[in-house]
């Protein structure tokens, strides 16, 4: 999966800062390349990934914010123009997971994110788990429920 390669934040020390655009290119390029190969329903195709790949997920809707029918951000980071890529995905459901007790800069993204996604008029849903830190994706893609 791509990692992100950009460096550290100098203002929060072990933080990453992001993507470099040229993976979330590969990434919607990769997806959109898959149905040649595989039965894969093009009107249901869903990004989702934790942490740095959360903060992917906003890069990726970025990149080709027409290519997703949903997505699912978790413990990620808010994405550099929240306003500006909430008014492209309009038509795509959102769901933002964190654990409520995570470092500011993920609990912070995930209710900017939902924010501005809102006030655009986005179908988002923002769900903060309390007494979860980090690692909330464990509640969710454990359970067989999450991915209906």
């Amino acid at each position: 999966h791509p990692q992100s390669n950009i460096g550290l934040d100098p203002k929060n020390p072990g933080v990453y800062i992001g993507w470099e655009d040229k993976m979330s290119q590969a990434v919607v390029s990769l997806v959109k390349i898959l149905p040649d190969y595989y039965r894969i329903d093009q009107d249901r195709i869903s990004a989702t990934g934790l942490s740095m790949g959360g903060s992917g997920v906003w890069e990726v809707l970025n990149n080709d914010h027409s290519l997703w029918s949903a997505a699912v951000p978790i413990c990620s980071r808010a994405f550099k123009a929240p306003e500006a890529l909430a008014t492209l995905l309009k038509y795509c459901p959102i769901w933002t997971i964190d654990g409520l007790i995570d470092a500011p800069h993920f609990v912070g993204g995930a209710r900017r994110m939902h924010k501005a996604l809102s006030e655009a008029g986005c179908d988002s849903q923002l769900t903060l788990i309390p007494g979860v830190e980090h690692y909330a994706w464990y509640l969710h893609y454990n359970n067989h429920e999450f991915f209906k």
